[in-house]
């Protein structure tokens, strides 16, 4: 439980009435931009229709007259007098006064070494900020990355900002989890040493892998009025700064008290953030016996050893919890969602049962499904649409589709039109391969697939890639086995050194597995990591490529045994057990309609021992056709149909 701060305050409240604090001119500059706000809007009658004057002609004489302190007491103590004074409503004057606080508010993420480079943690947390929590401030990311890293959010947003870490700042003489708490309290150094956001009242930090899960005025409002109520009864120069209590049920330290992932700060936070960065200091020459520098620091400030700095604790609510304390059924919405994927990976839970349905959902969001349509006789098939309509009809995927195809331009056009989240990318035929056997030329595409992905505005965000042969078909709800593929790749990546390449393989149909084949090409997951294992692929396909005999498969596996024996490093290709979420199909399954998470009608081979008409009412049972659609005489079977007989 925090010490309620009570008796710290009495302390001061004989001081009350001294010269207006550093931190209560900075709410007042929040205030006054409210006027400047309402002007540059034309806030008048016309806005508040209940108002018999326009407000931004009477109320700039008023603050002229006040002194911060005062301004501070009539807006947030007084509110009855305000309201009656201009006939204003009271929700008409928290929507101007939270209006400028997102205006005078930089949200900072920090992003330090190559793992969080490589992920994409600050575009999510970013798109949940201005998408969902429709923060309409200045966002910020302190990196020790390159700088092009956040191209895409620099172009697309003249507010982003991303701050380069100085080497001076580095710690050799700490881990890495004390340098990187370190850093956190740097924050308003770098923030008021630049010249655009030195002009923001209010710093609000997120660590990376949380995400904005409500509107941000419903913490907003509460907050402003937290802040006045503290700061009129602090002394002149007293530093401050706001974190969350920690959760004591989720965390293995239970002497923790304030949670250092979210803070907020505003120009008198300096002093204490210095004592938070002195405490982590002291933990490392301690060599960790300090189990947590900002517990210190709190326990410091409350007891007089630092008479300068007040740390505040704000109580959870439903404006912070740790991803796990969700009730899926429930279906709570939270302002702050610390997505801390390995406590969740070590639940004793039951995916099945929905526990993962809030992660679930984010994994639809931030993943690509890519099917790769190559040559004359692809684009005249209709398997595209197939699987297509597979995943959004039976899968219920939510995320990105995309193709990567050398098909005319406008060939899936209709798709395009009747779904806004389906996108094409054009192959580059500077990388066609002419030296190798045609059908290896086109098996080497797969292998640049994250390349193609990245290299979209719209995808650069996502965080994986589902890649799937187009004669594939999604026989059902993909949540189930999203939960399962997220807990089994969070296990691998806690046992890989860090920045390890990866990519994820089906096993191979046992037929091909007795000829040495071990994974199964057809399907495979991807992130912004695994681009070096895609490389030593492409490298086996263009060994392979004179050999007509040859197949991607084969070359999967002796990159895989390459790796094993030490000649590859740098990645690790996992093999998935087929189970109930692979299946290869035969005429007795067709007419048994039997279905799993993915469906391979392979379309140069086992497709062509299946009658045409036991596929067809196959199909359409996966596709869920209407009767309509059945009698257009429209076939989606896997044996090279055109759109076009």
């Amino acid at each position: 439980m925090v010490p309620h701060e009570n008796t710290l305050l009495s302390q001061h409240s004989r001081m009350a009435n001294q010269k207006v604090t550093i931190a209560v001119a900075a709410i007042a500059a929040v205030l006054i931009s409210i006027v400047s706000w309402m002007a540059l809007h034309g806030h008048s009658a016309s806005r508040y229709p209940h108002s018999p004057h326009a407000i931004d002609t009477l109320l700039p004489d008023e603050i002229s007259d006040m002194t911060p302190r005062q301004l501070s007491i009539h807006f947030y103590s007084d509110p009855k007098t305000i309201r009656y004074k201009y006939n204003l409503k009271d929700e008409d004057l928290v929507i101007m006064m939270v209006e400028a606080f997102h205006l005078k508010t930089v949200m900072v993420n920090l992003a330090v070494g190559d793992a969080a480079a490589k992920s994409n943690i600050v575009e999510r947390c970013y798109f949940s900020a201005r998408q969902t929590g429709l923060f309409k401030g200045y966002y910020a990311v302190l990196t020790d990355g390159p700088m092009e890293r956040y191209k895409y959010l620099k172009e697309n947003d003249n507010k982003f900002f991303v701050l380069q870490i100085k080497y001076e700042d580095r710690r050799d003489d700490m881990s890495d989890n004390l340098e990187l708490e370190y850093f956190k309290t740097l924050i308003p150094k770098y923030i008021y040493s630049h010249p655009v956001l030195r002009n923001v009242d209010n710093i609000n930090y997120l660590d990376s892998d949380i995400v904005v899960g409500r509107h941000l005025n419903v913490i907003f409002k509460k907050l402003l009025k937290r802040r006045i109520q503290d700061l009129h009864q602090l002394p002149e120069g007293v530093s401050s700064a706001y974190f969350f209590q920690e959760n004591h049920g989720n965390h293995r330290i239970k002497e923790k008290v304030l949670h250092g992932g979210i803070s907020f700060l505003d120009r008198s936070s300096f002093r204490c953030m210095e004592l938070w960065g002195m405490e982590i200091m002291i933990a490392a020459n301690q060599e960790g016996k300090n189990p947590h520098a900002l517990t210190s620091a709190y326990y410091k400030s409350r007891s007089g050893e630092y008479s300068d700095c007040v740390l505040f604790g704000l109580p959870h609510d439903r404006d912070f919890v740790f991803s796990n304390e969700f009730d899926p059924v429930k279906n709570i919405e939270t302002t702050f969602s610390h997505v801390t994927y390995p406590k969740i990976m070590r639940r004793e839970h039951n995916p099945d049962a929905g526990d993962f349905a809030d992660v679930v959902k984010s994994f639809h969001r931030n993943t690509v499904m890519i099917n790769l349509s190559v040559g004359e006789e692809a684009a005249k098939s209709n398997l595209v649409e197939r699987c297509h309509r597979s995943a959004r009809v039976r899968g219920k995927f939510e995320g990105y589709f995309a193709i990567l195809t050398d098909a005319p331009e406008g060939r899936y056009a209709d798709l395009m039109a009747i779904d806004d989240k389906f996108i094409v990318l054009q192959i580059d035929e500077n990388d066609r391969r002419t030296d190798i056997e045609p059908l290896m030329a086109m098996k080497i595409f797969k292998t640049l697939i994250p390349r193609y992905v990245y290299s979209h505005p719209m995808l650069q965000h996502v965080e994986n890639i589902c890649y799937l042969d187009f004669d594939i078909v999604i026989g059902r709800d993909m949540n189930q086995f999203f939960a399962s593929f997220m807990e089994r790749k969070l296990h691998d990546l806690m046992e890989l050194p860090s920045g390890t390449s990866t990519t994820y393989f089906f096993e191979e149909h046992h037929n091909a597995s007795l000829d040495g084949q071990m994974f199964h090409g057809g399907i495979f997951f991807l992130d912004k990591n695994s681009v070096h294992c895609m490389e030593l692929w492409g490298n086996e396909i263009v060994a392979d490529g004179h050999d007509q005999k040859q197949r991607d498969q084969i070359s999967l596996t002796r990159t895989y045994k390459k790796i094993v024996n030490g000649e590859y490093s740098g990645c690790m290709l996992f093999r998935l057990l087929r189970g109930d979420d692979l299946l290869f199909p035969d005429d007795s399954d067709m007419k048994d309609q039997k279905v799993a998470t993915f469906i391979h009608v392979t379309n140069t081979f086992r497709a062509a021992t299946i009658p045409v008409e036991v596929q067809d009412q196959y199909f359409a049972y996966v596709l869920e056709l209407s009767r309509n659609e059945r009698k257009s005489g429209v076939s989606y079977t896997s044996r090279g149909v055109h759109l076009d007989e």
